[in-house]
């Protein structure tokens, strides 16, 4: 589990997992959040996907050490000039490290993505993240372990490949050298809405922008007005027909309008009704 320290120290390098989003392969993030997490010190709450993974990752490397049959050295940084490298673990007395992962435990996950054991048949953005550590750590493999939902533990081997090692390490120096250092940000890209709004603000700072940037997000904002009077409108109309009734049908399939319970943990428990549409079996 990578420690608010080393979350830190991160910034000023370039971890295996920016190195997928820099090359568009990651699922969670692209080249702009990477961008402005260094230069705007932005990063990234945990989730409820992370923090099951991190919960798990001490179960799932204990499942690794069982498997390798060797110890493991847990949670490990390595840094070699601009890049860096949180090992879940190394395996001792090699020059092997571990990447913990677990998939579809919360949610959906990517599980078809993972393919035979005993194979580098992993996510691209995992296969990125060890070629990422072996770079840095001069390794010669990285074990998988992985929690998948549905399938249980499973082992992977992802071996070192210099050729696509050589490609990484030329991308994301370019990334580094004309977007960091330069404070120049991507062009193709923009950052998700959770990673700007996250980033630092400067005090009584104002700077320019152009006109029509503020005039696009003022039209957004009327058309989501709009509809969000034209979606209660619909509402009241669909309850109208249902008059007390909890639920409704039709040849498009049946609405309901159930209570639900929310349980009270800082507030009193309470309820409220949902409106939902379950669409017509053919």
């Amino acid at each position: 589990m990578i420690t608010a320290e080393q979350r830190e120290l991160r910034r000023k390098y370039i971890g295996s997992s920016d190195s997928a989003a820099i090359l568009g392969l990651s699922p969670f993030a692209n080249i702009a959040d990477v961008y402005w997490n260094k230069v705007g010190h932005a990063d990234q709450p945990e989730n409820p996907s992370m923090k099951a993974g991190n919960q798990l990752e001490a179960v799932v490397l204990d499942y690794a050490e069982e498997t390798i049959g060797k110890e493991l050295l847990r949670d490990q940084l390595t840094i070699d000039d601009i890049f860096c490298a949180n090992h879940d673990a190394l395996v001792c007395g090699t020059n092997h490290g571990v990447e913990a992962k677990t998939s579809g435990i919360t949610g959906p996950g990517v599980n078809d993505q993972w393919g035979e054991p005993g194979t580098d048949q992993v996510p691209e953005h995992v296969l990125v993240q060890c070629q990422h550590q072996i770079m840095v750590a001069k390794l010669q493999m990285v074990w998988v372990p992985a929690l998948i939902g549905g399938r249980g533990f499973q082992m992977y081997e992802v071996h070192r490949d210099d050729q696509l090692i050589e490609s990484m390490k030329r991308r994301l120096r370019k990334f580094w050298e004309e977007h960091v250092l330069c404070q120049m940000p991507p062009e193709d890209a923009l950052p998700s809405i959770d990673v700007i709004r996250r980033v630092r603000r400067v005090p009584e700072k104002i700077t320019q922008m152009p006109g029509n940037v503020v005039e696009k997000w003022q039209e957004a904002k009327a058309r989501l007005k709009v509809a969000k009077q034209e979606q209660e409108a619909a509402e009241a109309l669909l309850l109208t027909y249902m008059g007390d009734a909890e639920a409704g049908d039709s040849d498009m399939g049946r609405v309901t309008f159930y209570e639900q319970k929310r349980a009270g943990y800082t507030v009193e428990a309470s309820s409220f009704r949902v409106l939902r549409h379950a669409k017509r079996r053919i």
